[in-house]
């Protein structure tokens, strides 16, 4: 028994107390009894206020500044009352026999309410695990057997712990969002308003749980582009967030980022970088560094647009320094910001042309095929790329093809024999530039004409291209003209680290169908099931751990496992997938941080919670 229970038998045995010795006292005299009363409840209603605001005070929540005000102000106030019914004539006996009777009917209540606290437990464990399986088939796109689970698992919760409860919510939610990838808005649209239908029901929703039903809607809007209705639903999903902003952060940013880009659609950029700086302070609050970066990256292109060059050029100087610290000098983000960079420069009348290619460098790496300036970067590099000294002039026609998605250029261009071994001025051959776009008909051809499927070894082979970007085909394809399947990159990482970034579900499975090392290290001490954890990508967890990864493996330079770094991004998928597989919840790195103290650190109630 808790001291929350032991409160309220104290409050209700002087509850008795108070009662029995009216009743003695009006036995004998009824107006006295009547006015002791009416006295007793102005006095544990003052009591009651007071105890709520030094609760408050004290940095208590509302809910349990509210509930442990009245429990003290009647105990308090009952129990000043009860001396004075005493003075008045009232009988111990009849005072101990009211606090006997009212007691005891109090711990009868609370045994019951525990009784079914713990058949509640039972019923959300078991639902806890039927959702697990449900997001386990979702994330292998079995969506007859995902909606099927869910459906099961919402009838157990009905009938469990009834319709309006909030882990019942949480079952309708998911298959309303495996509904929504299915892209079954009507039937996705249907499903949150009745979430949200029920949590407009309760007396005291959860926070979290309201506005991510919220913001999934807002969603599910954007994606039918009907601005309107997402930005109010987002809207709301803020105003929600104000009340409980530590629980989830990551969801509070979120919803600010949603709203951020439908006030940049409207060109009011002003409002938009009001609304990321606040992403990033609730970041920062919840020491969440590497999110908080990228995140003020974003709002560079925002303070350029409204000629705040100076600013911008500032902002890019502080988030390299901090990327450089979080051992991030190699992302998607850095590229942005070196693009960025060169913009300004330009503004500024000077040269550009090394910064843009540091950033086609890194938006290769970890930017991607789709990334959105890659194009323009590669026209800006071109002058360098293109080296007419040893490349021959069908190389620009290879290219124009690629980044247009015009692959009969490109087919046309490799007819030309000395273009197939060819390295342009950035160290890539036409091989490497046709799996990087994932072009599967391209990358045959090529091999076809003798291309080397191993090209770049020391840089970044064919295959680890392919597996970092999810091109499954060209995996395939390389596979089966003996591309080494454990070849290492300049940063010692092997194809199966970028696999376990990847998009592509299947790509770790090829690789591992094909003898690769699951538990490779690269320079920087990570192997791909962390990767993997850092990056969020939970069915890829789930498939590493299926091929017997080393889930409790710790980086040799901070000894960091993958639940650390799951937490340490703020990844609530990844961190429960790891919680599931087994991983240990109580491992200490170099510091002597566990997964734990990092999320009571970051103020994640939800993280704390998977990790008890």
């Amino acid at each position: 028994m808790g001291f929350r229970q032991l409160l309220y038998i104290l409050f209700a045995a002087v509850l008795g107390a108070q009662w029995g010795g009216m009743v003695s006292v009006s036995s004998t005299n009824v107006m006295v009894g009547a006015g002791m009363f009416l006295v007793s409840l102005v006095v544990m209603v003052v009591g009651s206020l007071g105890a709520a605001a030094v609760l408050r005070a004290l940095k208590a929540s509302p809910r349990s500044a509210r509930d442990n005000g009245i429990a003290l102000g009647v105990i308090v106030g009952g129990g000043i009352i009860a001396f004075g019914l005493t003075a008045m004539g009232a009988t111990q006996k009849a005072i101990g026999y009211g606090a006997a009777i009212v007691a005891g009917i109090s711990i009868i209540m609370i045994g019951y309410e525990a009784y079914q606290d713990l058949y509640k437990q039972r019923v959300t464990e078991k639902l806890k695990k039927t959702l697990a399986e449900g997001l386990k088939a979702t994330y292998s796109y079995d969506y007859e057997k995902a909606g099927e689970i869910y459906e099961n698992a919402i009838l157990t919760a009905e009938l469990g712990l009834g319709s309006v409860d909030t882990q019942t919510v949480i079952a309708v939610r998911h298959l309303a969002d495996m509904y929504k990838q299915r892209g079954q808005f009507n039937r996705c649209g249907k499903l949150y308003l009745r979430c949200i239908a029920t949590f407009e029901q309760m007396a005291d929703p959860p926070a979290s749980d309201y506005a991510s039903v919220l913001h999934g809607l807002s969603q599910m809007y954007q994606e039918q582009k009907d601005i309107r209705s997402a930005a109010y639903y987002a809207q709301r999903a803020l105003e929600i967030l104000k009340f409980d902003q530590g629980s989830d952060p990551l969801l509070h940013v979120r919803v600010l980022k949603t709203l951020a880009s439908f006030y940049a659609m409207q060109n009011d950029f002003g409002t938009a970088l009001i609304m990321g700086e606040q992403a990033c302070a609730v970041l920062e609050k919840a020491g969440m560094d590497a999110q908080r970066a990228t995140l003020a990256a974003n709002l560079i292109d925002f303070m350029i647009r409204l000629g705040r060059q100076d600013e911008a050029l500032a902002r890019i100087q502080e988030l390299m320094q901090e990327r450089q610290r979080l051992g991030m000098v190699e992302d998607g983000v850095v590229g942005q910001m070196l693009m960025a960079q060169a913009v300004i420069e330009e503004m500024n009348g000077r040269p550009s042309q090394q910064l843009k290619l540091q950033a086609l460098a890194v938006v290769r790496r970890s930017g991607g095929p789709d990334f959105p300036v890659l194009p323009k970067l590669i026209d800006d590099c071109m002058s360098v790329l293109y080296d007419s000294s040893r490349m021959p002039p069908s190389y620009v026609e290879f290219m124009t093809g690629l980044k247009t998605g015009m692959t009969n250029k490109c087919v046309r261009a490799i007819e030309d024999e000395k273009l197939i071994g060819a390295v342009d001025g950035s160290g890539w051959a036409p091989m490497q530039w046709a799996t990087f776009y994932g072009k599967e008909m391209l990358v045959e051809a090529l091999l076809e004409k003798g291309a080397n499927v191993n090209v770049g070894v020391g840089d970044a082979t064919p295959l680890h291209i392919a597996s970092r970007w999810g091109h499954t085909k060209v995996m395939t394809d390389l596979l089966g003209r003996g591309a080494d399947v454990n070849a290492v990159d300049s940063f010692g990482s092997t194809p199966l680290h970028g696999a376990a970034c990847s998009p592509a579900n299947r790509a770790v499975d090829l690789l591992v169908a094909q003898n690769a090392v699951v538990d490779p290290v690269n320079e920087a001490g990570y192997t791909p099931l962390q990767l993997a954890a850092m990056a969020g990508r939970t069915r890829m967890i789930i498939d590493l751990m299926e091929c017997r990864a080393d889930i409790n493996f710790k980086n040799p330079k901070t000894g960091e496992s993958a639940l650390h770094l799951a937490v340490k991004m703020g990844h609530r998928g990844a961190t429960e997938g790891l919680v599931m597989c087994g991983a240990t919840k109580n491992a200490k790195d170099n510091s002597g941080k566990t997964p734990m103290s990092l999320a009571k650190a970051a103020g994640r109630d939800d993280l704390i919670n998977l990790l008890k």
